[in-house]
């Protein structure tokens, strides 16, 4: 089996976003999807009405069990909403997947408005899951909020992005 990626993110009830838009995503593209959920919402078109989190546990042991049997080409991550969640995922990462390619994905907030990572996750975000990444796919409010500034306006033909990596780290955006 190639193509093996493990999503560990948050649930759509809607099917828009989350899990079910990253297995869509990964079959779409010929990849075996694999899931860890990290929280689940109650949301559609209109927005999201609910989130309830996963207890940390069995966050860690969903992931485990997909690494130890099936593993993993690549790692990506959603909506993670809490520093606890944030900090496993983080920790079984750096233990069980060492060395995988990681996309994370910093989702903040949904697209109706709804808050989807708390406040004091964010450093969290920063400090613990963003050093692990090979990619980070932040929408722009994100990069601002990861960065602490809005980012610079492009200048000339090339697009400037900001810089999510500390001096001296390999680029990663």
């Amino acid at each position: 089996m190639q193509g093996r990626v493990l999503i560990i993110a948050g649930s759509d009830s809607g099917g828009g976003a989350g899990i079910q838009a990253d297995l869509k995503t990964v079959t779409a593209l010929g990849g075996h999807a694999a899931t860890a959920l990290a929280a689940l919402t109650a949301q559609n078109t209109l927005g999201v009405q609910g989130v309830l989190p996963v207890p940390l546990d069995f966050i860690r042991l969903q992931m485990r069990m997909v690494l130890e049997d099936i593993g993993a080409d690549a790692l990506k991550t959603g909506m993670l909403a809490t520093r606890e969640v944030i900090e496993t995922v983080a920790d079984e990462i750096t233990t069980s997947a060492p060395g995988v390619p990681l996309v994370v994905d910093p989702v903040m907030v949904a697209k109706g408005g709804y808050r989807l990572l708390e406040d004091a996750a964010t450093e969290a975000l920063i400090e613990r899951l963003a050093p692990l990444a090979t990619v980070l796919t932040p929408n722009v409010p994100e990069a601002e909020v990861l960065v602490g500034h809005a980012p610079a306006r492009p200048r000339g033909p090339r697009r400037r992005r900001p810089r999510l990596t500390r001096p001296g780290a390999p680029r990663r955006c």
